[in-house]
């Protein structure tokens, strides 16, 4: 037990404990913060193993030299955390800086592109993302696919999706979205072998389920 107290650290604790007695193994530690009556008010468990060797080898050490400030990377990086806050104007912004400087990166395309979609730009999104359909990204048939269905090019879409799948294998998000353009496009037995094979891998899909339930029973009254 150490106090609190002792830790130079406000929120980051180091303790050493001696393990020159205890065997080589595997070993599993637990953590616990105790308040004035010791009782927890919080713990973790972890896992260690102690090794047998003496001394253990040096890691490799692995530096990278610091990009130049106009580098469009640090620009990609500012996008791509926009994203993931959903700020998706402010991220296209940056994302398109970066893309101008460096327009055969197929990750920035792929990121802006995402921004796009977002913002419901679809044209801009095919534009930025058809050139690179064939050289074997798996996102971007991916991507495309779902800008085409957005967009009610169901026939492209279709192109894309069952393109990316035959390349990289299926997904159930995809075959749901491969199924959808089908259906829009009056094909029902298509529709139904893609959403099937989408439950079958993800059997979760409630409204998927009962979407096909519905299909069949028409299916049987007519």
């Amino acid at each position: 037990e150490r106090p609190v107290s002792e830790q130079k650290s406000p929120d980051s604790f180091m303790v050493t404990l001696p393990t020159a007695d205890i065997p080589p193994g595997y070993y599993e530690i637990t953590v616990s913060l105790l308040d004035k009556g010791k009782s927890e008010i919080l713990g973790r468990d972890g896992h260690f193993i102690i090794s047998p060797a003496g001394t253990l080898p040096r890691p490799w050490i692995h530096s990278v030299v610091h990009r130049s400030a106009d580098d469009p990377a640090y620009l990609a990086i500012i996008g791509d955390e926009l994203l993931k806050k959903t700020e998706f104007a402010a991220a296209k912004v940056q994302l398109e800086r970066a893309y101008r400087l460096n327009p055969d990166s197929p990750q920035l395309a792929l990121s802006l592109s995402q921004a796009l979609l977002s913002l419901k730009d679809y044209k801009s999104a095919e534009k930025i993302l058809e050139p690179f359909s064939g050289k074997g990204v798996s996102e971007v048939l991916e991507l495309l696919g779902r800008s085409y269905h957005a967009s009610g090019e169901f026939d492209k879409a279709i192109v894309c999706l069952t393109g990316h799948i035959s390349h990289f294998g299926p997904t159930y998000p995809v075959l749901t979205v491969l199924g959808d353009c089908y259906y829009k496009l009056g094909n029902r037995d298509e529709a139904m072998r893609a959403w099937e094979r989408s439950l079958e891998l993800n059997p979760d899909q409630e409204d998927l389920k009962r979407l096909l339930e519905s299909i069949k029973k028409d299916k049987i009254r007519s």
